[in-house]
Protein backbone atom coordinates (compact mmCIF):
# COMPACT_ATOMS: atom_id res chain seq x y z
CA UNK A 1 0.00 0.00 0.00
CA UNK A 2 1.50 3.62 -0.69
CA UNK A 3 1.88 6.31 1.76
CA UNK A 4 -0.48 8.50 0.72
CA UNK A 5 -2.85 5.47 1.12
CA UNK A 6 -1.42 4.33 4.91
CA UNK A 7 -2.33 8.08 5.44
CA UNK A 8 -6.21 8.47 4.70
CA UNK A 9 -6.58 5.30 6.67
CA UNK A 10 -5.19 6.03 9.59
CA UNK A 11 -7.53 7.26 12.57
CA UNK A 12 -8.18 10.63 12.82
CA UNK A 13 -7.85 11.80 16.96
CA UNK A 14 -10.95 13.19 19.03
CA UNK A 15 -9.78 16.53 18.58
CA UNK A 16 -8.91 16.76 15.30
CA UNK A 17 -12.28 15.82 14.48
CA UNK A 18 -13.18 18.21 17.04
CA UNK A 19 -11.23 20.91 15.02
CA UNK A 20 -12.78 19.71 11.89
CA UNK A 21 -16.38 20.40 13.03
CA UNK A 22 -15.55 23.46 14.06
CA UNK A 23 -14.35 24.43 10.86
CA UNK A 24 -17.20 23.76 9.48
CA UNK A 25 -19.58 25.34 12.00
CA UNK A 26 -17.67 28.21 11.34
CA UNK A 27 -17.76 28.33 7.29
CA UNK A 28 -22.02 27.55 8.36
CA UNK A 29 -21.70 30.71 10.20
CA UNK A 30 -20.21 32.63 7.08
CA UNK A 31 -22.58 31.30 4.88
CA UNK A 32 -25.28 32.58 7.45
CA UNK A 33 -23.88 35.68 7.77
CA UNK A 34 -24.20 36.18 3.70
CA UNK A 35 -27.54 35.01 3.76
CA UNK A 36 -29.02 37.46 6.70
CA UNK A 37 -26.99 39.95 5.23
CA UNK A 38 -29.00 39.54 1.55
CA UNK A 39 -32.09 39.04 3.43
CA UNK A 40 -31.60 41.98 5.47
CA UNK A 41 -29.71 44.84 3.26
CA UNK A 42 -32.88 47.21 2.72
CA UNK A 43 -33.05 47.28 6.55
CA UNK A 44 -29.44 47.57 7.32
CA UNK A 45 -29.37 50.38 4.49
CA UNK A 46 -32.15 51.72 6.43
CA UNK A 47 -30.95 51.76 10.06
CA UNK A 48 -27.36 52.83 9.16
CA UNK A 49 -25.31 49.60 9.54
CA UNK A 50 -21.85 50.50 9.96
CA UNK A 51 -20.10 49.20 7.83
CA UNK A 52 -22.74 47.99 6.05
CA UNK A 53 -24.62 45.22 4.18
CA UNK A 54 -21.62 44.93 1.89
CA UNK A 55 -19.02 44.26 4.50
CA UNK A 56 -20.96 41.62 6.09
CA UNK A 57 -21.77 39.57 3.35
CA UNK A 58 -18.49 39.75 2.05
CA UNK A 59 -16.92 39.02 5.13
CA UNK A 60 -19.40 36.08 4.90
CA UNK A 61 -18.11 34.53 1.82
CA UNK A 62 -14.43 34.91 3.06
CA UNK A 63 -15.39 32.91 6.29
CA UNK A 64 -17.35 30.69 5.08
CA UNK A 65 -15.47 29.70 2.20
CA UNK A 66 -11.98 29.58 4.07
CA UNK A 67 -13.83 27.70 6.98
CA UNK A 68 -15.08 24.54 4.46
CA UNK A 69 -12.02 24.71 2.45
CA UNK A 70 -9.69 24.24 5.77
CA UNK A 71 -11.83 21.91 6.82
CA UNK A 72 -11.68 19.45 3.95
CA UNK A 73 -8.26 20.24 3.27
CA UNK A 74 -7.28 18.87 6.76
CA UNK A 75 -10.06 16.19 6.36
CA UNK A 76 -8.26 14.81 3.44
CA UNK A 77 -4.74 15.37 4.79
CA UNK A 78 -3.69 17.61 2.17
CA UNK A 79 -0.17 19.21 3.25
CA UNK A 80 -1.20 22.78 1.79
CA UNK A 81 -4.40 22.31 4.01
CA UNK A 82 -2.17 22.33 7.00
CA UNK A 83 -0.48 25.30 6.37
CA UNK A 84 -3.68 27.25 4.84
CA UNK A 85 -5.67 26.48 8.11
CA UNK A 86 -3.02 27.83 10.38
CA UNK A 87 -3.00 31.03 8.33
CA UNK A 88 -6.67 31.44 7.50
CA UNK A 89 -7.61 31.18 11.60
CA UNK A 90 -4.58 33.50 12.29
CA UNK A 91 -5.32 36.03 9.71
CA UNK A 92 -8.79 35.87 10.19
CA UNK A 93 -8.02 36.12 14.36
CA UNK A 94 -6.01 39.17 13.17
CA UNK A 95 -8.97 40.74 11.27
CA UNK A 96 -11.30 40.05 14.32
CA UNK A 97 -9.13 42.61 16.27
CA UNK A 98 -8.68 45.28 13.73
CA UNK A 99 -12.66 44.70 13.29
CA UNK A 100 -13.16 45.46 17.14
CA UNK A 101 -10.84 47.82 17.38
CA UNK A 102 -11.34 49.62 14.72
CA UNK A 103 -14.38 49.11 13.11
CA UNK A 104 -17.40 48.03 15.97
CA UNK A 105 -19.53 51.14 16.63
CA UNK A 106 -20.52 49.66 20.35
CA UNK A 107 -18.73 50.09 23.43
CA UNK A 108 -19.14 46.29 24.30
CA UNK A 109 -16.63 45.23 21.76
CA UNK A 110 -14.29 47.16 23.15
CA UNK A 111 -15.22 46.41 27.43
CA UNK A 112 -15.20 42.81 26.78
CA UNK A 113 -11.43 42.45 25.48
CA UNK A 114 -9.84 40.62 28.01
CA UNK A 115 -11.87 37.70 27.37
CA UNK A 116 -11.98 38.16 23.39
CA UNK A 117 -7.99 37.75 24.02
CA UNK A 118 -8.21 34.89 25.74
CA UNK A 119 -10.31 33.41 23.64
CA UNK A 120 -7.94 34.26 20.72
CA UNK A 121 -5.24 32.63 22.30
CA UNK A 122 -7.31 29.36 23.51
CA UNK A 123 -8.08 29.03 19.55
CA UNK A 124 -5.03 29.50 18.27
CA UNK A 125 -3.57 27.30 20.54
CA UNK A 126 -5.74 24.74 20.02
CA UNK A 127 -5.35 25.36 16.36
CA UNK A 128 -2.20 24.87 16.29
CA UNK A 129 -1.45 22.08 18.82
CA UNK A 130 -4.00 19.86 17.33
CA UNK A 131 -2.28 20.33 13.37
CA UNK A 132 1.02 19.65 14.71
CA UNK A 133 -0.09 16.45 16.48
CA UNK A 134 -1.69 15.30 13.18
CA UNK A 135 0.92 16.64 11.20
CA UNK A 136 3.18 14.07 13.43
CA UNK A 137 1.14 11.05 13.46
CA UNK A 138 1.45 11.87 9.42
CA UNK A 139 4.75 10.94 9.23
Amino acid sequence: MSAAGRNLRQKRSFWFKVLVVGLLIFSSAGWLRLQQSLAGWDLLREIGVRPGPLYLALTGVVTGAGGLIAALSVWLRQRWGFVFTRAFILVWQIWNWIDRLWLAQTSAARVSWPFALAATALVLLFVFAVLAEEERALI
